[in-house]
């Protein structure tokens, strides 16, 4: 059998090059998986492995990360095994549950909301075009409720401005897409300035 590190290496690259996961789903397998290898130290694991890691990772990190790091090495025990790598995957006979709290999204005050805005365009002066990018991507962060990557990845491609409104096309997580449309005058004569 090929060892666990040489088979995480092959994983990551059959996932960026032929599933073509997304860097961000990559980055997150290979920070995962390494430290799984770390703590099995390059041993493949069995079901009291799994226990004992399982239980390291509820000692050490948030329910939220717990989860999406076993997701990480499950999706990889799976993997191998469809491969015919394993003969068993250790994972089927586990049972795991990981209860987390359910979380309320936070919300910025709304004095803050207004003295951010306030500040940003009590800085900006004709033609400092820096500001005015500034003072938009503020707008359109509060009130597009865009996430902070989705907004960073709009290009000119995916920005569309006319006379009647603006269109996003927004990329979100899973590459899922979405069309934002925007008709806030004070917000559309934002984007013309700009």
């Amino acid at each position: 059998m090929r060892t666990l590190s040489s088979r995480i290496a092959d994983y990551l690259e059959t996932g960026e090059y032929e599933k073509q996961l997304s860097p961000d789903t990559i980055k997150a397998y290979r920070i995962d998986l390494r430290q799984f290898a770390d703590f099995t130290k390059g041993a493949w694991a069995d079901k009291d492995m799994l226990n004992r890691y399982i239980k390291y990772l509820n000692q050490n990190f948030a329910p939220r990360s717990v989860k999406r790091k076993l997701a990480s090495v499950r999706a990889f025990y799976h993997e191998m095994e469809i491969s015919e790598e394993l003969e068993e995957n250790p994972f089927d006979k586990l049972h795991i549950r990981i209860h987390s709290p359910q979380q309320l999204p936070r919300v910025i005050p709304e004095q803050i909301v207004r003295a951010l805005l306030q500040s940003a365009y009590d800085a900006y002066t004709q033609g400092c075009r820096e500001v005015l990018r500034d003072i938009l991507v503020l707008e359109l962060l509060f009130s597009t409720g865009l996430r902070v990557s989705e907004l960073c990845a709009l290009s000119q491609d995916t920005f569309l401005l006319s006379d009647s409104g603006l269109w996003l096309l927004v990329k979100g997580k899973g590459r899922k897409e979405r069309i934002i449309q925007i008709t806030t005058p004070e917000l559309l004569q934002l984007a013309k300035t700009y």
